[in-house]
């Protein structure tokens, strides 16, 4: 997601960037226009690790929160087999 979009655009500049220190040509300077090089600010890698974070976190609640269900039920019917638990 945001990382890998802040990652590739640092990447794609990097291309873009002629190894001697010329003037950048043809699809080099075509890279060079549309993602110029540049390094990734303390405040967009934070913004970006925290967006990631964020994202990780609503996608993986919803498959937590089932599989907790599911554990729940079937420790409640176990433990109410053995007698542990009331009816």
């Amino acid at each position: 997601g945001p990382i890998g979009l802040d990652g590739f655009s640092q990447l794609f500049g990097y291309y873009a960037t002629p190894l001697g220190g010329g003037e950048a040509v043809g699809v080099q300077a075509l890279l060079g226009n549309i993602f110029p090089l540049r390094e990734s600010t303390p405040f967009l890698r934070a913004f970006t690790g925290a967006l990631f974070g964020f994202m990780l976190v609503w996608l993986t609640f919803p498959h937590l929160e089932q599989s907790m269900g599911r554990t729940e039920d079937d420790l409640e019917r176990k433990l109410t087999r053995i007698g542990e638990l009331p009816d």
